[in-house]
Order: structure tokens, then C-alpha cells, then sequence
């Protein structure tokens, strides 16, 4: 075999590219700017939030790739976003993040779709509700629900139109 020849029983190459799509994540600590004073342990948290978030993320592109299943990553996601909720409250993207991946963990079926994405805005909701300040509730309640819905959909339509590509491509290939 040629060495510029791929086999076709090797994976393809993962993409890394879409990794840039994970940079908002660094906004996290901003939110200390609201607080004022900010314990070295809430930097080192946010910090450790970050990675794990990454790490996250990588799976879930690796797992898209190939064609792997990576719902469960949605879990941990809300999980961090709602215990980071204590310290940060721009820790509501990581929930915004798993809105964003549903489309993709479930391959764009619509109902699937509209089902995790009903459960993420819950946990908005439930986070809403377990803060006093008016401000946040209307973060939680309805500026983060807004744009998991809309980022939900807009996602559900790049997941199908990227299944169509591909199931198009592999037609042609044959």
C-alpha cells in the first residue's frame, strides 16, 4: 500500500477544528466580577469547571465522529452548571453547552430533541427558582431558555443537513 493510501477499515481522522466552538467556556470566571471579593478556591474551582468542560466537549466531538453515542455527557454538563450555579452564575452555560449537543447526541430526531432540551430548560427553571435575586431569575427563567431553544433548533437543523451531506456523499462514493 502506498503510504499516502488510507485503508479503508482505518477510522478517519478526528476533526479538532471544532474545538473553537468551545471557547466561551473561558467566560466563566467573568461572573466573579459581579461578586467582588473571590476566594482563591472559587478560582481554582472555575478553573477545574473549564477542563472537565473541555474534556466534555472532546468526547462529544469524538463520540459525533465516530458515530459513537455521548448522551450521557449532557448529564454531567447540567450537573457542573448547576452546582457552579452556587459560586458563578455565568455557570448557566454550561447547560447552554448541552442544549447545544442534544441535536447532535440524538442524530436531529426531532422529538428526542425537543424532549432533552424540555428537561435542560427544567433545570434552568429549578435553578430560577432557588435564587431571590430577580435579575438571576429572569436569566434562568427566560434569557437562558430562549437561547436553548433557539440554539436547539438551530443545531437540529446542522445535524440533519450534516447527516444529509454525508449520507449523500456516501451514495456518490458507491
Amino acid at each position: 500500500m502506498h503510504r499516502y493510501q488510507v485503508s479503508r477499515n482505518d477510522p478517519e481522522p478526528i476533526n479538532w477544528w471544532p474545538m473553537i466552538l468551545a471557547a466561551p467556556i473561558v467566560f466563566l470566571p467573568l461572573g466573579f466580577e459581579r461578586q467582588g471579593h473571590v476566594e482563591v478556591w472559587e478560582w481554582i474551582a472555575a478553573w477545574a469547571g473549564v477542563v472537565t468542560f473541555l474534556m466534555l466537549f472532546g468526547v462529544a466531538l469524538v463520540s459525533w465522529q465516530r458515530r459513537l453515542p455521548f448522551l450521557w455527557v449532557l448529564v454531567p454538563l447540567c450537573f457542573l452548571g448547576a452546582v457552579f450555579a452556587e459560586i458563578v452564575f455565568t455557570a448557566s452555560v454550561f447547560i447552554i453547552y448541552a442544549a447545544c449537543l442534544v441535536p447532535w447526541a440524538v442524530d436531529g430526531q426531532r422529538r428526542d430533541v425537543i424532549r432533552y432540551t424540555a428537561l435542560i430548560v427544567g433545570v434552568l427553571v429549578a435553578l430560577g427558582k432557588r435564587t431571590t435575586d430577580l435579575e438571576l431569575q429572569n436569566w434562568y427563567w427566560i434569557v437562558c431558555p430562549v437561547f436553548c431553544i433557539t440554539s436547539a433548533a438551530f443545531f437540529t437543523w446542522v445535524v440533519s443537513t450534516c447527516l444529509r451531506v454525508n449520507r449523500l456523499a456516501k451514495l456518490v462514493e458507491r
